[in-house]
């Protein structure tokens, strides 16, 4: 079984433009940026200039322009595309949702925000249901 989270559209939405950040997604740079900080994610170049930043924090040597390259190519869009299709075949209609991949299926665990006891107790009536 796997867990699959679906996290804030700032993340689905070409942020994920490098592997690296798929993984990282539900980390909440993008986040911490848009609402702490007050920065315009939905700005490519702003974004890139961000998510590069949290990438070399974390050890990885990307430049905000080779970020925003990646951002843009037809192939990094076209997979944010397919990444909504699914996401919407998934019937998620809120972020963030945590979904149960049970090998059958998935199983919504959490269709919206809930806290780490909330999400325990859900986590486990889905795993016992599965």
């Amino acid at each position: 079984m796997k867990l699959a989270y679906v996290g804030d559209p700032m993340c689905s939405w070409r942020g994920k433009a490098l592997s690296t950040i798929r993984n990282r997604c539900a980390v909440p740079w993008s986040q911490r940026a848009f609402y702490a900080e007050g920065r315009d994610t939905t700005d490519g170049r702003e974004l890139a200039a961000i998510g590069a930043a949290e990438l070399q924090r974390q050890g990885q040597e990307v430049s905000a322009a080779g970020f925003f390259y990646t951002w843009r190519e037809p192939a990094t869009i076209a997979e944010t595309h397919a990444d909504f299709t699914r996401t919407r075949k998934l019937g998620v209609s809120s972020f963030p949702s945590l979904l149960l991949d049970t090998g059958d299926g998935m199983r919504e665990v959490s269709p919206g925000y809930a806290n780490a006891e909330q999400l325990e107790r859900l986590l486990g009536d889905a795993l016992a249901a599965a």
